[in-house]
């Protein structure tokens, strides 16, 4: 029978020599018997952003998206257990969550990853704000190819970035614990798969590998047809209720329930001290936890508006839904936000004009 550490280092090397991207770092020789076997298995991942597989970071790298990630993490057997909220919740600049999974040894034991992922909402204002900010400089600077910002007023373009700072802010808000809870999975999976950061298109272009160690007897061997004989009987019995070694019915035992969760329970760590929040894990997150509802990411914006956004909003609402402005007893600028606001929801529950002019 072929030694299964040579298989091993065999496979390990190939890959090596063949210029293909390793992901089961966790595999080791310890725990390797003549009863396990090797064997190799690979997915390839699309270079192409179109495909979803990974998305463009910086200076031609790549990052592994959210499907890429799932495929890998599928064909590397990983397995997640609790994800849990770890902050107090008492404070609303500040959330966290950990999550944790693991990956069976050849030997059964497990390696094990938790991680943290948190959103320290101060620290976020500031980075959404400065990269609008840089994103007008940019825009400003390239005339050719961004013609619309040098025709606005400095004033103009402030309040431009001012708006569209907000609003990102506002939309990570709302869909925090989804951004959060998905962000500190993608953590797990990508320590666990031993990923890099980025990785550049010629790197996409080669296979990811998963060196799998599977139990294979020898079944001509007496002894391992003597031990599946008995598993064999044994099973019968636990079927049909009865004991061949027996002469009276035997009632089945209950097979053994195996939690992993419960086994591999995550307790809450110490919180984080805050920090910038990570590009990588960030897309993870926002794409895990999907795209926001049209009609509930306009009514946050709205509420998030100042006075004259909200009344300038309004307006439009109410050629679109064709609604006699006469009807209202005081201009909207007399309105308190809370009344622009039930306005607001009143005219979306009215049905869009259908007059076309």
């Amino acid at each position: 029978m072929v030694d299964a550490k040579q298989q091993l280092a065999a496979a390990i090397n190939q890959a090596k020599k063949d210029g293909w991207n390793i992901i089961t770092p966790a595999i080791t020789t310890e725990g390797l018997t003549k009863l396990h076997a090797v064997t190799v298995e690979h997915i390839a991942l699309s270079p192409d952003p179109k495909d979803g597989d990974v998305y463009p970071h910086d200076k031609g790298k790549m990052i592994i998206h959210k499907q890429g990630l799932e495929k890998l993490s599928n064909l590397a057997g990983i397995e997640m257990v609790k994800t849990v909220r770890t902050d107090n919740q008492s404070d609303r600049q500040y959330i966290s969550y950990q999550a944790g999974g693991f990956i069976r040894k050849a030997d059964g034991s497990v390696v094990m990853c938790v991680k943290t992922y948190g959103m320290d909402f101060e620290v976020i204002e500031e980075e959404v704000l400065e990269g609008y900010q840089e994103k007008m400089k940019k825009w400003v600077k390239d005339k050719a190819a961004n013609a619309w910002p040098n025709n606005l007023t400095e004033q103009q373009r402030q309040e431009y970035v001012d708006f569209n700072s907000r609003k990102e802010v506002r939309r990570r808000r709302k869909y925090k614990d989804q951004l959060c809870e998905s962000g500190a999975q993608a953590r797990v999976k990508r320590d666990l798969l031993g990923l890099k950061a980025y990785y550049s298109p010629e790197e996409l272009k080669k296979p990811f590998v998963v060196v799998r160690i599977t139990l294979k007897p020898d079944y001509d061997d007496p002894a391992i047809k003597m031990m599946l004989t008995q598993a064999a009987i044994s099973a019968s019995g636990q079927i049909f209720g009865y004991d061949p070694n027996q002469h009276t019915p035997a009632l089945a035992a209950p097979a053994a329930q195996i939690t992993h969760e419960a086994e591999l329970e995550v307790e809450p760590a110490a919180l984080p001290n805050g920090g910038a929040v990570e590009d990588a894990d960030y897309e993870e997150a926002a794409a895990a936890a999907g795209p926001p509802d049209p009609a509930e990411a306009a009514r946050a914006d709205f509420e998030g508006a100042d006075g004259g956004e909200k009344i300038k909003i309004l307006d439009k609402l109410i050629v679109t839904k064709g609604y006699d402005k006469k009807q209202l007893k005081k201009g909207l600028e007399q309105f308190t936000d809370a009344n622009l606001i039930a306005f607001y929801d009143a005219l979306n529950l009215m049905p869009d004009d259908d007059i076309p002019f």
